[in-house]
């Protein structure tokens, strides 16, 4: 009789269980920015991104006792920068000098005491209900080391055009049609977890409409269509 997978997947969730405890309990600091769009690094549209993770995020997740960090860019919303450090309060006096050299305003400061494993990333969001304590400590653990590869893969991408931060451009026009290389990380995404998401339209004018996904708040649509690349 063949062996169950379940029976022949020992090392594996040892290997998962000794990875939980790499950011398991550190303190996870989320702070939520305005989105600066003046001054000589953010006036243009098309480099204000690149150089606000550039200038700023890129700045601040260089020090060695942040051991993983996710920056994310809400429009008009906001923008925030997330890590997680035992060394929060010597990082957060840098992180006030920086901003305010950059015109960058707070809108909002870390929730005292919440950690990964225990509060950030957990919930209904990304796991199931009745899973267990232990299984949504892992998928804490998993999806912000998840975001955090992302992020550190698009600094990665960063070139410096003075005074601005650009992304760099891709010249493979079949797999990266708009020169963008997370174009084809979002086709290889997209393959391994068959996810669909809706895109919904809008009467924005006379002659114009808009497109935008269920996490941008809209009027009532005009239509939707479901996607999946």
């Amino acid at each position: 009789m063949s062996e169950h997978p379940a029976d022949a997947a020992g090392d594996v969730k040892q290997v998962e269980e000794k990875e939980v405890l790499e950011f398991a309990d550190l303190p996870h600091r989320f702070h939520q920015f305005e989105n600066p769009k003046h001054g000589p690094h953010f006036d243009k549209d098309d480099c204000r991104w690149p150089s606000i993770v550039g200038h700023f995020f890129r700045v601040i997740v260089q020090d060695p006792a942040i051991k993983g960090f996710v920056f994310l860019n809400h429009g008009d919303a906001d923008i925030e920068l997330r890590f997680a450090s035992v060394e929060f309060g010597r990082i957060e006096k840098n992180m006030v000098t920086l901003a305010s050299s950059l015109g960058i305003k707070w809108k909002t400061h870390p929730t005292e005491g919440q950690t990964i494993g225990k509060h950030a990333y957990r919930g209904k969001r990304w796991v199931s209900d009745g899973k267990g304590e232990a299984a949504e400590a892992q998928r804490s653990e998993m999806v912000f080391k998840f975001l955090h590869a992302g992020c550190a893969l698009y600094i990665d991408n960063l070139v410096w055009e003075e005074p601005y931060w650009k992304f760099e451009r891709n010249p493979e026009q079949q797999e990266n049609p708009l020169g963008n290389s997370f174009e084809s990380l979002l086709h290889l995404i997209s393959n391994f977890s068959q996810a669909q998401f809706d895109v919904y339209f809008f009467q924005t004018g006379t002659n114009s409409i808009s497109a935008a996904t269920a996490w941008m708040p809209r009027p009532i649509p005009l239509g939707s269509v479901r996607c999946k690349l």
